[in-house]
C-alpha cells in the first residue's frame, strides 16, 4: 500500500491522494489488503486528520503550533528550566521530532509505542505531559549543560534508556545509545513509571485548555511563516530598482491580496 500511496502523492494533492486510496481500498480492490492493513489505514486517517492537523504537510503548520504550546507550558510550569532552555536554543530543536514521531525516533520501540497508545485514547496531551516529565526528570543535569550539544546529549541518553520490562522483545537500541554510551551506563527508567509521574505531575492538562491554546498558536505560527516569506521574497529581489524595504514588502503585500482576491 505504502508504494502505490507514494505514486499517488506524485500526481495528486495530498487530498486527493487520500480520496483515491479509499477509493482503491473500499470499491476498485476491495480485500486486497488485509484488515491489518486497512485497521492501520483508518488509524492514519484519524491521526492526521483529527488527532494531529496540519502536522504532514509541507510547513509542519501542526507540529509548530503545540511545539509553540510545550514551550508556554514549559514557562508556566518550569520556568527556571524553560528560561535556560531558551537560553540554550534546544525546546525547538527537541521538540519538533518528539511531536513529528510521537517519540518513535528518539525512545526505544517497545517503549515508545506504549505512549503511542495512550496516545490514541487521549491525544496530544499524553505527548505533552510526557515531554514535560522529561525535561523534569532532567532538571539538574539541564541547568548545568553550557551549550545545545551537552543539553541534547543529557536528554538523549535519557530517553535512550527508557525500558518497557513487560516487552517479551529484545530491546532494539537506537544508533544515538551506541554512539554515547560512555562509562558510565545511565540508569534504566521503566516507560510505566515515567507515564505514572506524567500523570501525577502533569494532568491539570484539560484537552479543551489546549484546543484553545492550538487555535491563539495557530494565528501566531501562520502570521511567522507569512512574515519569512515576505522577508525572503525582499531579500531576493535586487537592491537597485529603486524602493525601499518597506516599499517592497507593501508591495508584496498588495499582490498577496491581489492574488488571493483572484484565487477566491
Amino acid at each position: 500500500m505504502n508504494i502505490v500511496t507514494s505514486v499517488l502523492l506524485l500526481y495528486g494533492s495530498e487530498e486527493e491522494a487520500f480520496w483515491l486510496l479509499v477509493a482503491l481500498c473500499e470499491r476498485m480492490l476491495p480485500d486486497y489488503y488485509n484488515t491489518r492493513v486497512v485497521g492501520a489505514f483508518w488509524l492514519l486517517v484519524a491521526l492526521c486528520e483529527r488527532m494531529l492537523p496540519d502536522y504532514y504537510n509541507t510547513r509542519v503548520v501542526g507540529a509548530l503550533v503545540d511545539q509553540g504550546i510545550f514551550e508556554e507550558l514549559t514557562r508556566d510550569i518550569l520556568p527556571r528550566l524553560s528560561e535556560k532552555m531558551q537560553e540554550l536554543g534546544v525546546i525547538s530543536s527537541i521538540s519538533l521530532s518528539w511531536f513529528l514521531t510521537l517519540f518513535l525516533s528518539v525512545m526505544p520501540f517497545e517503549s515508545a509505542v506504549v505512549i503511542v497508545d495512550c496516545f490514541f485514547y487521549e491525544g496530544i496531551k499524553v505527548i505533552l505531559q510526557v515531554a514535560l516529565a522529561v525535561l523534569d526528570a532532567n532538571m539538574d543535569q539541564l541547568l548545568d549543560c553550557s551549550d545545545e550539544g551537552e543539553a541534547m546529549t543529557v536528554l538523549g541518553r535519557y530517553l535512550d534508556n527508557v525500558v518497557n520490562r513487560q516487552s517479551i522483545s529484545p530491546p532494539i537500541p537506537h544508533l544515538h545509545a551506541l554512539l554515547t554510551s560512555g562509562d558510565d551506563p545511565p540508569v534504566e527508567v521503566d516507560i510505566f513509571d515515567l507515564l505514572k509521574v506524567s500523570y501525577e505531575k502533569f494532568s491539570s492538562l484539560r484537552a479543551d485548555d489546549i484546543e484553545q491554546m492550538r487555535f491563539k498558536q495557530r494565528l501566531k505560527v501562520i502570521q511567522s511563516l507569512e512574515d519569512t516569506a515576505k522577508r525572503s521574497v525582499v531579500r531576493a529581489i535586487p537592491g537597485d530598482i529603486g524602493f525601499s524595504i518597506e516599499e517592497l514588502e507593501d508591495l508584496y503585500m498588495v499582490f498577496k491580496v491581489t492574488a488571493n482576491h483572484k484565487g477566491g
